[in-house]
């Protein structure tokens, strides 16, 4: 797949970058239903519902990087950019996605031993600099039993099955402001109650997740349908 190839050969810029954010607050705890107890899931969003999210973050690399990819997806609402984080210890239970429209890469970027994740009836490891390309959903689980922090960057291209035409159309109606309206309420990130799966930045800080959603949900209402 192009797209895997090409982002792993963005792995030192993003590396960098993410050595950089590490102990940022940008990093918020995603707490989910599918996270064992006893773990910890953290992410850095770049683009959701497509759009940009935490534009402050210095992740120009990152971004470009994305941008640069053959099958990029990032204006697509259903799809994912972001650095995802496990801490020691952490077990994500079976889960998938609803859609068939995006094909999912994991590029490693700090793998310690003994971390793993299983698609179906496949069990693969992280490598850093090599990408993971699977179909979210597929039943997926994943497992930290190493003795540190296993990071990736998730970024959603489109399924090579889908043409041109099939891409923008699924595009342009899922990028409809009432659409993304509605898929903000499923997925906002600022609730933190209600929900099976919310984030939530740790020591109870409003900033900079808060705005960034304020900013998100300004963005849809003017730009509305634009693609």
């Amino acid at each position: 797949m192009p797209s895997a190839l090409q982002l792993e050969r963005a792995t030192a810029a993003i590396t960098r970058e993410l050595e950089a954010l590490e102990a940022s607050p940008f990093f918020l705890d995603y707490a989910a239903d599918i996270v064992k107890a006893g773990g910890t899931w953290s992410v850095l969003p770049l683009y959701f519902l497509g759009e940009r999210i935490f534009a402050d973050a210095p992740l120009d690399a990152t971004a470009a990087g994305v941008h640069g990819l053959t099958d990029n997806c990032a204006a697509f609402p259903l799809a994912d950019v972001l650095l995802s984080a496990h801490a020691p210890g952490t077990h994500l239970t079976p889960h998938c996605s609803w859609d068939g429209f995006r094909i999912r890469l994991h590029l490693g970027l700090k793998i310690s031993p003994g971390c793993r994740m299983r698609v179906a009836n496949e069990t693969r490891e992280w490598a850093e600099g090599r990408t993971l390309i699977f179909h979210d959903a597929f039943e997926h689980e994943t497992w930290n039993d190493g003795p540190g922090r296993r990071t990736v960057l998730i970024v959603d291209c489109w399924h090579p099955g889908l043409s041109a035409l099939e891409r923008e159309a699924l595009t342009a109606g899922l990028r409809k402001s009432e659409v993304r309206s509605l898929l903000l309420q499923l997925r906002d990130p600022g609730k933190t109650s209600g929900r099976s799966a919310a984030l939530r930045i740790p020591g109870g800080r409003l900033e900079p997740a808060h705005q960034a959603i304020l900013g998100l949900k300004t963005r849809i209402h003017i730009w509305s349908d634009q693609m």
